[in-house]
């Protein structure tokens, strides 16, 4: 009878045991282990919320229904947040799409085509 209670109670402390050691471990892993996030450059992610790919494509280059070639182009940002803003030719407005920080990263973004 000794021996049961011995044993149950052997057995209660290797469980205890195993479970707390592994909460532990767990809890120094999620402290220790870095926090890595995509950050996603706005202006790319506004680039793709007004869908500016359709035409001008991911890279800029695509130009359909006679879009200008965005990676090329000397505009200033001034110049570009106000095509973005009102649109030109072809192009919509989407000044009712994107907010203003957004425009202007969008038209930020450009430099990077």
């Amino acid at each position: 009878m000794k021996n049961l209670v011995f044993g149950l109670l052997a057995l209660m402390i290797v469980l205890v045991s195993a479970c707390g050691g592994s909460e532990q471990k767990e809890s120094q892993q999620k402290q220790e282990a870095p926090k890595k996030v995509a950050q996603v450059d706005p202006g790319k992610k506004a680039y793709r919320k007004a869908a500016c790919n359709t035409c001008h494509g991911w890279d800029g280059k695509k130009g359909m229904y006679n879009s200008a070639d965005l990676s090329q182009t000397q505009m200033t940002i001034e110049e570009r947040i106000e095509i973005i803003r009102k649109g030109k030719g072809d192009m919509n407005a989407f000044e009712d799409v994107l907010s203003p920080q957004e425009i202007e990263a969008v038209a930020k973004y450009l430099d990077k085509l």
